[in-house]
């Protein structure tokens, strides 16, 4: 288990296949991994918040993952809360 997760939870219609490359490819850009992948729910991590956090801001903007993303947990070692809020808000 990483110190640090995001699991985001995607509307039934969603494209997969698209949302799982793009995952990737930010992961691949800043260090992170998919730890788990079921139906459709992506979880990512890193143990390092360094790593973590540049993945989160790319999150912010992915219009492919926005426009299909109805929850995002965040779980670190204080525990989890809803993170989409902080993805959805437009960027300035």
């Amino acid at each position: 288990m990483a110190k640090f997760e995001i699991k985001m939870i995607f509307k039934k219609s969603a494209n997969m296949a698209s949302l799982h490359n793009e995952i990737t490819n930010i992961c691949n850009k800043t260090g992170n991994a998919i730890l788990h992948e079921e139906g459709n729910v992506i979880t990512y991590g890193s143990d390092s918040f360094n790593t973590f956090a540049p993945a989160f801001v790319h999150l912010i903007y992915s219009s492919i993952l926005k426009n299909s993303l109805l929850d995002a947990i965040w779980k670190d070692y204080h525990g989890e809360h809803s993170c989409k809020k902080s993805i959805m808000e437009p960027i300035a």
